[in-house]
């Protein structure tokens, strides 16, 4: 079992539990050095992909793919032990954004962000 899990989707703001790991920031995840964060996609959202725009506080980085016919719908990381204690702000991007209307300028796609604070002190409930 993780330590923190967020759900996230294509259109919702991200969702942290268990309950009390996000006080006293209501909006972002507390998660502490070492400690596992699952990813997970929510229920009817289309596939996404999640990524660190300023840098990644997991040992492995990279996009985090979520949804669709061969991805996962939840992936767990661990955050690196030698990871600086600081904000990480996470952004949630459609995978298939909507095509463009003819003779129109394209939209941008949805995206939804979040973040993610890692402490060298935080003791999940």
């Amino acid at each position: 079992m993780a330590d923190l899990t967020i759900t996230v989707s294509d259109r919702d703001e991200p969702d942290y539990s268990p309950e009390g790991s996000t006080a006293p920031h209501p909006t972002r995840g507390l998660i502490r050095q070492g400690g596992t964060v699952e990813f997970k996609l929510a229920i009817g959202s289309d596939p996404v992909t999640v990524t660190f725009p300023n840098g990644s506080p997991f040992a492995l980085t990279g996009p985090i793919l979520l949804g669709g016919i061969s991805q996962q719908t939840q992936q767990d990381k661990t955050v690196a032990f030698q990871t600086v204690p600081a904000n990480y702000k996470y952004v949630v991007t459609p995978q298939n954004p909507p095509p463009p209307h003819p003779g129109k300028d394209p939209e941008p796609p949805t995206t939804v962000s979040g973040d993610l604070e890692v402490t060298p002190g935080f003791t999940p409930a």
